[in-house]
């Protein structure tokens, strides 16, 4: 029994334009200017990232990035979008690094024989200590020379003929298992 081999045909990458027309063959991009860009832009405003973003717009992860290179204004929408996103959680961490106070509204119930069960709005104004792991979070990016974990040490050894002769001989010992 011999088995046939069937050919299978490689998808091409490139797509070569029509000798009449000129234009690319196959299916119209789904990139649609600035309607695309807009979309890119809140999608990334909210916070997502590039496999989100191409699951909205109903493309492949590979055709993002694609439109990213031919497209710079897609490109710019997502990145400025990502700033602003950035920018919020960045004024969020200070806030909670700094501490901060707000209100908060509480139902307080009441109860009298004469006027029976009564519930009325009370407003408190608490106070949120600020948050010493926030801080340092800010702290080890924002000035991470002095507030890194890891040290550098700079540690430049000099070594005399007589001290280079001591650590051969130890290493040799060492070895030979002296």
């Amino acid at each position: 029994m011999s088995k046939s081999k069937k050919k299978v045909k490689k998808p091409k990458k490139y797509v070569r334009p029509s000798r009449a027309t000129g234009k690319p063959k196959g299916r119209p991009s789904k990139y649609e200017g600035k309607k695309s860009d807009a979309i890119a832009f809140n999608v990334s405003r909210l916070g997502a990232m590039e496999t989100e973003i191409a699951k909205t717009l109903g493309v492949n992860i590979d055709t993002l990035y694609e439109w990213r290179k031919v497209h710079s204004s897609f490109t710019e929408a997502i990145k400025a979008g990502k700033a602003a996103a950035d920018q919020r959680i960045q004024e969020s961490l200070y806030t909670r690094a700094q501490g901060y106070s707000y209100e908060e509204e509480m139902d307080e119930e009441s109860q009298s024989e004469r006027t029976g069960k009564q519930t009325r709005k009370r407003t408190y104004k608490k106070h949120l200590a600020p948050d010493v792991t926030a801080q340092i979070f800010w702290l080890k990016n924002r000035q991470p020379e002095i507030w890194r974990d890891r040290r550098v040490l700079d540690a430049n050894l000099t070594f005399t003929e007589e001290d280079k002769k001591k650590l051969a001989d130890a290493f040799e010992e060492f070895a030979n298992g002296e």
